[in-house]
C-alpha cells in the first residue's frame, strides 16, 4: 500500500469545548521518547494560552511552541529519525514538517527563540539536505549530514558546534560555513559572525551539563520524578500559562486545547493500536510467543581523547538485538559500538510485568555507551517497530549513532 506522512502548521485548533465544536487534532509528528523534569507544549501564536505538560512517550504536534523548565530536558524523536535533544530553559517551535514514509524525503523547519539544544539529522536531511532548516536569533542554519549542538542566548547569540557533517549559518551579512568537527561558530543578530575555531572549555561545560546522557539520568532521583509527578497532577488534565517574563506558572484543573488530555493524545481506534509510541499495556496484550528486532546503523566519533576525531577510525557502526518474550513479558538486550577507536558492549534483562507508561528504556555499558530505546505501533500492530538511539562519552571521546528503526521478526 502506498503511504505518506504529510503535515504543515495549516492545523486548526478548536477552542471550544469538545461538546459545543467539533476538534480538529493536530496530526504527531514524533514522540518525546524521553523526558526529565517538566516540559510543557503551548499552542501556536498564543503566548498566554492554556497548554499541556509533555510526558514521555507522549506524541509531538507540528506548530507547537516545546517549553522547558529550569530542570526540564527532553529528547524529540521525529518520524523520519531526526533527533532533537533539548536542554533547559528553551523555546522552540517544530513550524513545519513534512514527510513522504515511501520516498524518504520531506521537509523539517524548527524555530528555536532561546536555549541549548542537540540536532541529529534523520532521512529527510539524507535525501535532500537543503530540506531541513533551522531558524535562530542570529540566523537560519542549513546541514549536510549533521549532528550539532546549539546555545542560543537570551539576547539571540548563538553558538554552533558542530560534531560531523557540515553547517551553514546564512544571516544578513552572508552566508558562513563550519565543516570541521569540534570547531564552534558564534554569530549575534545584525552581526558578522566570528570566523570558526576550536570550542572553549565553558562552552563544552554548558553543553555537557545540559544535555549529555548523565544530565539527564541526575534528574531520576525520588526527588525529581516526585516533582514531574506534582506538575503532572493526579490526572494530567493541567494547563499552564507564561508570564511576561517567560516564567512557567500553573492554571490547574483546565482542559488542553478546549479538549481533554485524553482526546489529545494518540487514540486507539477500531481495536487497533494508534500509531506511534507504545506502552508496555501494548505489549502485555500480545497474548504469547516471542520476537527479535535487529539494527544497525552508521556511528561518528566527533572526539578522541579530547581533541577532533579524524581519519578513517572516526566512522564504524552501531548494533543492537532485542528479543521479548511476550509470555514471560521480559526484554532481552544486545548492544555494541564498534570504531577504530571505540569498542563498547551492553547486555541484559529485565521484566516488564509491572511497568507503566511508554514502552521505552535505556541500556548502559557502564563504560561509556548510553542505548536508548522506545517500541512503536505501527500499522495497528502492537510494538511493531523499536526506535533505538545512541551516544557514547567516556575518556574525552564522544559520539552518537544515527537513529535505526527495526521491524519486528517474525
Amino acid at each position: 500500500m502506498n503511504r505518506s506522512f504529510v503535515v504543515a502548521c495549516s492545523v486548526l485548533f478548536s477552542l471550544a469545548p469538545p461538546s459545543e465544536a467539533a476538534v480538529a487534532l493536530p496530526v504527531p509528528i514524533g514522540t518525546a521518547a524521553v523526558v526529565r523534569g517538566v516540559v510543557r507544549a503551548l499552542l501556536p501564536d498564543r503566548p498566554q494560552a492554556v497548554g499541556r505538560v509533555i510526558g514521555s512517550g507522549q506524541p509531538v504536534y507540528v506548530g507547537e511552541r516545546v517549553v522547558t523548565g529550569d530542570e526540564g530536558r527532553l529528547q524529540i524523536l521525529l518520524r523520519d529519525g531526526s533527533v532533537f535533544t533539548v536542554g533547559p530553559r528553551t523555546s522552540m517551535v517544530l513550524d513545519r514538517y513534512v514527510y513522504d514514509e515511501n520516498k524518504g524525503a520531506g521537509e523539517l523547519s524548527a524555530d528555536v527563540l532561546k536555549g541549548v539544544f542537540r540536532y541529529i539529522s534523520g532521512r529527510i536531511a539524507q535525501a535532500n539536505p537543503k530540506a531541513v532548516k533551522l531558524k535562530l536569533p542570529a540566523g537560519t542554519l542549513g546541514i549536510e549530514g549533521t549532528e550539532l549542538l546549539v546555545r542560543v542566548a537570551p539576547d539571540g547569540r548563538s553558538d554552533i558546534l558542530l560534531h560531523s557533517g557540515r553547517a551553514r549559518l546564512s544571516t544578513d551579512a552572508g552566508s558562513f560555513e563550519i565543516s570541521r568537527a569540534g570547531d564552534v561558530l558564534s554569530a549575534e543578530p545584525g552581526r558578522v559572525p566570528r570566523p570558526a575555531g576550536p570550542a572553549d572549555a565553558a562552552l563544552k561545560r554548558t553543553f555537557d551539563a545540559d544535555l549529555s546522557p548523565g544530565a539527564f539520568a541526575a534528574l531520576t532521583s525520588p526527588a525529581a520524578a516526585a516533582a514531574a509527578a506534582a506538575a503532572l497532577g493526579a490526572d494530567s488534565a493541567l494547563g499552564t500559562t507564561l508570564d511576561e517574563t517567560g516564567s512557567l506558572a500553573q492554571a490547574g484543573g483546565v482542559e488542553l486545547y478546549g479538549m481533554s488530555l485524553s482526546d489529545y493524545l494518540l487514540p486507539y481506534a477500531g481495536g487497533s493500536v494508534g500509531a506511534g509510541a507504545g506502552t508496555w499495556d501494548d505489549l502485555r496484550n500480545i497474548p504469547g510467543g516471542s520476537a527479535s528486532y535487529n539494527g544497525t546503523g552508521v556511528f561518528t566519533q566527533a572526539t578522541n581523547g579530547g581533541f577532533p576525531c579524524v581519519g578513517g577510525g572516526c566512522t564504524g557502526t552501531w548494533s543492537f538485538t532485542h528479543t521479548v518474550d511476550f509470555a514471560a513479558r521480559t526484554v532481552t538486550t544486545s548492544d555494541s559500538i564498534t570504531t577504530g577507536f571505540i569498542a563498547d558492549a551492553a547486555e541484559g534483562t529485565f521484566s516488564f510485568a509491572a511497568l507503566s507508561g511508554a514502552a521505552a528504556y535505556v541500556d548502559s555499558s557502564g563504560a561509556g555507551g548510553t542505548y536508548s530505546f522506545q517500541f512503536l505501533n505501527a500499522d495497528g500492530e502492537p510494538a511493531k517497530q523499536l526506535l533505538g538511539t545512541v551516544a557514547y562519552a567516556a575518556g574525552g571521546s564522544t559520539g552518537s549513532g544515527v537513529p535505526v528503526t527495526a521491524t519486528r521478526s517474525p
